[in-house]
C-alpha cells in the first residue's frame, strides 16, 4: 500500500511537471464549457436578418410582412420596394433569407389567382436556413388562415362557423422530450463526450509515452514490483478522480447557464465512468505503441476524428452505412452519447440504454485486455520473468 501511495505521488509530480498535462485535462474542459454555455446561452437561434423585396407594396403584403416582423426567430431588417439580385443579398452572411412578393400580390389574392411569395435561403448553414423556412411558413399559414375567415364572413358566414368551415380537421403537434427545441439540450451529451475523450485520450498517451522518453519507465517498473495492476491503476486513479471533479464542474455550468440537471443521477455517472474508463484504456494503449508524445497525439487525432462523426453525435447514427457504423461502434463515444442522451434528453432509465451499456462494458473489456497485455509486453523487455 506505501509503494502504491508513493506511485500516485509520483503520477501527481508528473501530471503537474509537465505543463501541456493540466492545461489540457483541467483548463481544456472548464474553458470549453465556458465557450459552449455562451455560445448556447439561448439555445435557439433569434433575430436572424432577412429581407423582403415587396413588388406589390399593398395592405396585404404588408400585412404578411408584419405578420414575419412578429415572429422571433426572424428580423426583417430592409424591405425593397423594387427587384433586386437575391443571390447577390444572400451572399455572406448579411442576410439568412430573401422572400419575394410578386406584383399584383394583392389583386391576385382577390380574384383567387392563388399568388406565389418565393423565399429565398442561404442553405450554407442548415441551422439558421431551417428556422427561416419554418417562419415563413408560419407567417404565410397565419395570413392564409386570416384571410379564408375574412372572405368566409364577407358571405355573411358567422365568425365561429367561419373558423370551422375552413378547418375541416387540425392537426397536433406534441415536441417531446425537448419541447422547446432547444439547441444546447440537444447538442450537450455530445460535447461533454467529444472534451473529455480528448483530453483523456492524450493527456494518459502522455504520461505513458513520457515514460519512454525520459528514460523513466525502468523506475517506475521497480517502484511496482513489475505489477501491471500496480503501474495501471496508479496511474489511471488520479485521473479518474479528476475526471470526477470535472463532471462536477459541469453541473455547476448546468446551474450557471438554466439547464436542468438530470433526474436520474445514478445511471448518468454511471455511464459516464464506464465511458472514461474505457478511454483511458485507449489512451494507454496510444502511448505503449509509440512511446513518443508527439506521435501518440498524432496518432490519436487522426484516429478519433472520424469517430466523432460516424458516432451519431448530430446525424442519426442508423443512418449510417455500414462501415461507419462498424467504425463508430469501436470507439465508446458512440455508445456514450446515445445512451447519454436518452438519458439526458428522453429522462430514460437503465434498461432503456441496456444494448449501450453492453457494448460499453464490451469495448471496456477488450481496451483493458489490450492495453494490460501490451503493459505486461513492455514490463518483461525492463525486468526479467523473475520479478
Amino acid at each position: 500500500m506505501k509503494n502504491f501511495l508513493q506511485l500516485l505521488q509520483r503520477e501527481i509530480r508528473l501530471f503537474f511537471s509537465n505543463p501541456v498535462m493540466p492545461t489540457l485535462y483541467i483548463g481544456g474542459p472548464v474553458l470549453f464549457g465556458l465557450l459552449f454555455g455562451f455560445i448556447y446561452v439561448d439555445g435557439k437561434l433569434n433575430n436572424l436578418p432577412v429581407v423582403v423585396v415587396d413588388l406589390d407594396n399593398s395592405p396585404a403584403s404588408n400585412r404578411f410582412i408584419d405578420i414575419l416582423t412578429d415572429i422571433d426567430a426572424v428580423d426583417v431588417q430592409r424591405v425593397y420596394y423594387e427587384n433586386t439580385e437575391t443571390s447577390q443579398l444572400l451572399m455572406g452572411e448579411e442576410f439568412h433569407g430573401a422572400i419575394l412578393i410578386p406584383e399584383r400580390f394583392e389583386a391576385d389574392l382577390l380574384q383567387g389567382r392563388h399568388p406565389e411569395i418565393n423565399t429565398y435561403i442561404n442553405n450554407a448553414n442548415l441551422i439558421p436556413a431551417g428556422y427561416i423556412s419554418r417562419s415563413v411558413y408560419a407567417a404565410a399559414g397565419a395570413l392564409n388562415t386570416s384571410l379564408a375567415v375574412e372572405g368566409l364572413k364577407k358571405n355573411k358566414v358567422p365568425g365561429s362557423l367561419a373558423a370551422g368551415q375552413y378547418e375541416a380537421f387540425k392537426v397536433n403537434t406534441f415536441r417531446l422530450f425537448n419541447p422547446a427545441s432547444n439547441y444546447s439540450v440537444f447538442v450537450w451529451p455530445s460535447f461533454l463526450g467529444i472534451i473529455m475523450q480528448s483530453v483523456i485520450l492524450v493527456v494518459l498517451a502522455i504520461s505513458f509515452a513520457s515514460e519512454f522518453e525520459n528514460h523513466t519507465f525502468a523506475n517506475l517498473i521497480s517502484l511496482s514490483s513489475g505489477s501491471v495492476f500496480t503501474v495501471m491503476f496508479s496511474k489511471l486513479i488520479p485521473y479518474w478522480i479528476l475526471a470526477v471533479l470535472l463532471l462536477g464542474v459541469y453541473a455547476v455550468y448546468f446551474h450557471l447557464f438554466r439547464q436542468t440537471l438530470p433526474d436520474k443521477i445514478g445511471p448518468v455517472f454511471l455511464v459516464f465512468l464506464v465511458f472514461v474508463v474505457t478511454i483511458s484504456f485507449q489512451g494507454i494503449i496510444a502511448g505503449l505503441l509509440f512511446k513518443n508524445q508527439l506521435q501518440a497525439l498524432q496518432f490519436l487525432i487522426i484516429l478519433s476524428m472520424p469517430a466523432y462523426v460516424s458516432s451519431g453525435f448530430s446525424w442519426p447514427f442508423e443512418q449510417d452505412g455500414a462501415a461507419a457504423k462498424l467504425y463508430g461502434g469501436a470507439f465508446p463515444y458512440m455508445s456514450f452519447v446515445n445512451g447519454f442522451r436518452i438519458l439526458f434528453i428522453e429522462d430514460g432509465t437503465l434498461a432503456d440504454i441496456k444494448d449501450y451499456i453492453q457494448m460499453q462494458f464490451i469495448l471496456l473489456l477488450i481496451y483493458g485486455s489490450i492495453s494490460g497485455i501490451l503493459l505486461k509486453v513492455n514490463i518483461m523487455k525492463i525486468a526479467p520473468p523473475a520479478i
